[in-house]
This record gives structure tokens, sequence and C-alpha cells, in this order.
């Protein structure tokens, strides 16, 4: 999940200055990848965290760099020496990243207001972020499959080369494309942006209290449904997005899929699991996820086909007892499967 999603509160709420940083390049073995961001108050407070901790305290005296000269920077850490003299304190962890320091404008504000309003209509976003070495120019573009929805068109590049690029920032493994500009002066930086993976909680049991918990913390939305409102609540659910109370034969007409969103069943009733699994096999869903063991399913399916979405025994085989650690088991899985699945820019 992008890291935007933590900040969110932050930066729209808050009226104290800040400053965004950003992985724009990397090479070698780092802690975090491109497109990976933190966000430093201008108390010195850290939202997020792009080391092991070895920069965190540089990063804070740059942010102030920023903040005083309202102009953005460009830092590279080089972590490959194994001595004391340079930053990473001897890490010696192999690899270097370059960073992007920008103050957090109102304009920046308005933009993140816009995307925040686009994702949640479960549409994804490519930032498209100019940076001009020599005069300190920070510009930031952002683009749906429909084309630009805030900022200016990039300059410098071509319709037709835009859509390329576009296209290979989708494709690419980290959702990023770092393009040097053909001056020389400055480069583009492409990221992708998905909207916020769901989870969907098909039984309202104890277990599910505990996957649910995970699910929120780690940055999914949440949502538990089951029959029961003595179950289903926001008093045994807190952190859930939503608490719905739908029997199977309701489920049509008060939720709506997307084709990323994961769906675990989970309500210890064969019958309530058999209704289910019959409505949500005509779904796209990326992910269905049947606790219990394989011939349970097979007798569920019935005469279906066992579809290549649909996982049982849920979560990955990592021996865990318990509800916390099943949670943790599914939690990893679908995590996994997320990471495998193509990006979409439709």
């Amino acid at each position: 999940m992008s890291d935007i999603y933590t900040f969110f509160p932050y930066i729209l709420q808050m009226n104290h200055p800040s400053v965004f940083v950003k992985i724009v390049q990397t090479e070698g073995s780092v802690y975090r990848k491109e497109g990976s961001s933190m966000l430093i108050l201008e108390n010195g407070d850290q939202i997020g965290m792009l080391s092991g901790g070895c920069l965190e305290n540089d990063l804070s005296e740059q942010a102030k760099n920023v903040l005083a000269t309202n102009e953005p920077r460009l830092i590279t850490y080089d972590l490959r020496s194994v001595d004391d003299l340079g930053w990473g304190k001897g890490a010696g962890c192999n690899g270097s990243f370059t960073l992007l320091v920008e103050p957090v404008t109102l304009e920046t504000k308005q933009a993140l207001l816009a995307m925040k309003h686009i994702l949640e209509q479960n549409q994804p976003v490519i930032s498209i972020t100019y940076v001009s070495k020599q005069n300190h120019e920070c510009q930031t573009s952002y683009y749906t499959a429909n084309g630009l929805f805030q900022g200016k068109e990039p300059t410098g590049i071509s319709s037709s080369q835009l859509r390329m690029y576009l296209n290979q920032t989708v494709a690419s493994k980290r959702g990023c494309l770092f393009l040097p500009s053909l001056d020389d002066d400055g480069f583009y930086f492409f990221h992708y942006i998905a909207p916020k993976p769901r989870l969907f909680i098909f039984g309202a049991g104890i277990d599910a209290r505990f996957l649910s918990s995970l699910a929120t913390k780690i940055g999914f939305s949440v949502f538990v449904l089951d029959w029961r409102e003595a179950y289903c609540n926001r008093y045994f659910f807190p952190d859930a997005n939503q608490c719905i109370v739908a029997s199977p034969s309701e489920l049509t007409a008060k939720v709506s899929f997307y084709p990323d969103d994961s769906i675990i069943i989970m309500t210890h009733q064969f019958e309530q699991d058999h209704l289910l699994l019959e409505t949500l096999l005509s779904f796209p869903i990326h992910y269905l996820g049947i606790l219990g063991p394989r011939t349970r399913t097979e007798r569920l399916l019935g005469n279906h086909k066992y579809p290549a979405n649909l996982h049982s025994p849920v979560g990955l085989p990592i021996g865990a007892e318990g509800p916390e650690e099943i949670a943790i088991s599914i939690m990893a899985e679908i995590i996994q499967a997320k990471h495998k699945r193509m990006r979409t820019w439709c």
C-alpha cells in the first residue's frame, strides 16, 4: 500500500508546516524502494520511515533547511561504506538512494485532496514530478486513465511519449519510473498510486476480530459482514471501516465488489458458507479465501469447478496456531497475491 494513505490525515487536517520526503531513485540493496515516502512535521515528528533508522535524524535537519528556504532539495545517501565516514554510519547496506525533499504547500494539499477523492472511487492515480536541479523547481501533475486532473501538463514530453511513459510506469515492478530530462538539468519521476486495498470478512466471530484489527493496521479498508447484529457491530470491530448486517441473500443489494478486493469467508457455519460461496463465485475477485480444510471447501463447491482465485485452506502454511497467528498467515497470503497481480490502468 502507498505510504500516502498514512499521511492524508496529517497533511489535509494540519495547518503546521511540514515536509514531504520521497525516494525517487535507488541502487543496490536499500531498506525502502522507489516511491516510498515519509512526512516530517515542523516540530521534528516523523510519520513513516525510509531507512532502518540511520538516516532519519539527518533528514530532520534537512527538513528544517527546506522549511527555511521553502525550496525542494535532492539528497543522495550512499550506504555502501563499511566505515563511519559517510551517512549510514558503517551500515554496509550495499546500496544508495536519492530523496526528493519538498515543502508541503497549499497547492500540495489541494492536489492531495483531489487525489484522495479519485482513489476513493477506486481509480488509480499516476503522479508525475518534474525536478529542475538548476532552478530548484519542483512541479507535480496528476493523471488518471482519463487524463490530467490536477496540475499542468509536464513540459518537454510529447503526448505520445507521455502515454508510453505512463504505460511503462504501470508495467514496472515498483510502479515507478525515473526519467532524466533531455537537457540533463533535472528528471521526471512517475509514481503509480493504487486505491487502498479492501478486505471483506464474512463472519463476525472472535477470530475475525484479530483479522480485522491486523488488516486495518497494515493499511487495508476492512468491511465485516454477518447476519447477526449482536456480533457485527462497532463494539467488537472498532477498527473496521464498516460493519454490515446482511444475510447471504442480501449480499448483492448491500455490497459492491471491485476486482482488486480480497474476501475471507469464516462464518464457521457450513450452510452460510455454502450460500456465500454460491453468490461470490460470480464476482471476478482476485482473492477469495475460505477458512477450513480443502475437503470442506470441495464439499461447499459441489459441482462447481475449483476457481483459480480460491484459496483453501486459507493463509500461508507457516504452522499458524490460534487466531492471532492465523490472521498473520491470512494477511501474508493476501499481500503475496496482491503483489503478484498486474496493475490496472483503466
